[in-house]
Order: C-alpha cells, then sequence, then structure tokens
C-alpha cells in the first residue's frame, strides 16, 4: 500500500473511533437527563436515518449530485430529525 493510502485509513480509523465514542457518551447523557429507552431510539434514528435514506432510496438520485450537495442534503435531513426528536421528547429535554 502506498504512504498516503495508510494516512487516509489511520485518519478515517482515528475519525470513526472518535466518533463512536462521542456518540456512545451523547447516548448515555441522554438517556441520564431523560430515563427513557425511547429517547434514544429517537436519537439514533436521527443519526442512522439520512445515511440509510441515502442508501436504500436515493442512491440513483445523489449520484446525479455533487459530493457537496449529498453532504448538505444530509445534513439537512439530520438537523431535521434531531428538530423533530428534541420536539417529541419527553422529560426534562421536551418539558
Amino acid at each position: 500500500m502506498s504512504k498516503n493510502l495508510k494516512l487516509l485509513l489511520l485518519v478515517d480509523f482515528l475519525l470513526r473511533v472518535i466518533g463512536i465514542s462521542c456518540f456512545t457518551l451523547f447516548i448515555a447523557a441522554i438517556y441520564n437527563i431523560t430515563g427513557k429507552s425511547s429517547d434514544i431510539g429517537f436519537i439514533s434514528v436521527a443519526t442512522v436515518g439520512p445515511s440509510l435514506l441515502v442508501t436504500l432510496f436515493a442512491g440513483n438520485y445523489m449520484a446525479r449530485l455533487s459530493s457537496l450537495g449529498t453532504l448538505r442534503l444530509a445534513t439537512i435531513f439530520r438537523v431535521g430529525l434531531f428538530a423533530v426528536a428534541a420536539i417529541f421528547a419527553e422529560g426534562p429535554l421536551g418539558s
């Protein structure tokens, strides 16, 4: 393997580990604040939903867009799902 590919794989691995760690801490904090597992489900759907929809249903459409356009759409959708989760959350966050 080339040196650049090894560096890219290392950076990708580190970013994934950091992302998973931050997500785990975030989920634990949400559960400690609300005490409800349904709130964890809402947050998980808001996180995984855009990737799942892009992969399963919108692959052909997204292939026509640039990478930046795809990233923008996924981010907008993710923010929307987070907003819905925050609106419908019960407990100290939603009260």
